[in-house]
């Protein structure tokens, strides 16, 4: 999740690195609840790559560290939120991937072929599996 220090409530600063064993796990949790709250059991499935046990160390480790809150409504019905430390963590790395796209779209000779590259890629990720063969007749 990069370097971030916590200053006040909600507030977010650069500084000393934090470092997560799951940082991609992490981020799918956070990236998830900034629609809203949602149960445990829905963000567990939701962090496919790693056990349930490891699902729910990561949200512990969330909610120590003030990114979400854990919502209790019974021992059986737990659901999580974003802080407001959370929702700016997720709306600063949003703006730092847009940053990089504009950048790296200004610096391309041409936005045409960007456009058409990824139109084309996603046209071949849609074709059937058996027209997608490196070899094709025309009869």
């Amino acid at each position: 999740m990069g370097k971030i220090e916590a200053g006040n409530e909600g507030e977010i600063k650069k500084g000393e690195e934090m470092r997560y064993t799951h940082p991609r796990e992490m981020a799918i949790v956070v990236t998830k609840l900034y629609s809203g709250p949602m149960r445990s059991k829905d963000l567990v499935k939701k962090i496919e790559t790693v056990s349930e046990a490891t699902a729910h160390s990561i949200l512990k480790k969330l909610v120590e560290d003030g990114f979400i809150n854990r919502i209790e409504q019974s021992s059986r019905n737990v659901s999580y939120e974003l802080t407001d430390k959370g929702r700016s963590l997720v709306e600063e790395e949003n703006i730092k991937a847009r940053d990089t796209l504009v950048s790296i779209v200004r610096d391309l000779p041409t936005q045409k072929e960007i456009v058409v590259d990824i139109l084309v890629e996603d046209m071949l990720e849609r074709l059937p599996k058996e027209w997608r063969t490196e070899k094709k007749e025309i009869h």
